[in-house]
């Protein structure tokens, strides 16, 4: 290889590494990751349950961030409740949001962690027992000039109370049994 074909090589290779050096420089970090579950979870009026929040990949991990974190309903699948049926509240360690309208937000610190565990807790408020209800989680907070942030979308369906189904079938059975005996006796 000549000298001339030696110098055009290495001004490509150079050319390259300098193009991947700046196009990494410049890129900007992956957001982070968060995954909700369980996925879908049966409600009834006036219930509480509890969903595990993870995160994952957190920005700048061994600098303590202070987080911003909310709920919301972001949908009604199908049925008559409200965007506002379901309440919300965050645990992280030892501290809690206490309980959240639609779309209000708390602050949480990470620790400097490079991921966290939060539990939520959502109330059905509302009185509908005929809803599924799409609600969204979203995590996030500034890092220099890029927002790092997460979001995730999980389910819960109202379910009719035992009693509500209960009453109803007892009633009908009581009638039926009423008929036949009367229908025996004559």
């Amino acid at each position: 290889m000549n000298a001339k074909k030696m110098k055009t090589v290495a001004a490509l290779v150079a050319a390259i590494i300098t193009m991947m050096i700046i196009c990494t420089a410049s890129a900007e970090p992956d957001p982070e990751n968060m995954n909700v579950q369980p996925d879908n979870q049966n409600m009834t009026p006036g219930e509480v349950v509890n969903y595990t929040v993870s995160i994952t990949d957190i920005q700048n991990s061994g600098t303590s961030n202070n987080h911003t974190i909310k709920a919301w309903v972001s949908g009604i699948v199908y049925g008559s409740g409200t965007l506002n049926d379901l309440q919300f509240k965050f645990y992280h360690g030892a501290n809690s949001s206490g309980w959240l309208n639609n779309n209000e937000t708390w602050n949480w610190w990470d620790g400097g962690a490079n991921s966290a565990t939060l539990t939520l807790s959502v109330k059905h408020v509302g009185t509908s027992t005929d809803t599924k209800y799409q609600f969204k989680v979203e995590d996030g907070y500034i890092y220099g000039s890029t927002w790092d942030s997460a979001s995730s979308t999980v389910y819960a369906t109202a379910i009719p109370e035992f009693s509500t189904i209960a009453i109803p079938a007892a009633a009908i059975l009581g009638l039926l049994f009423f008929f036949n005996r009367r229908r025996r006796q004559a």
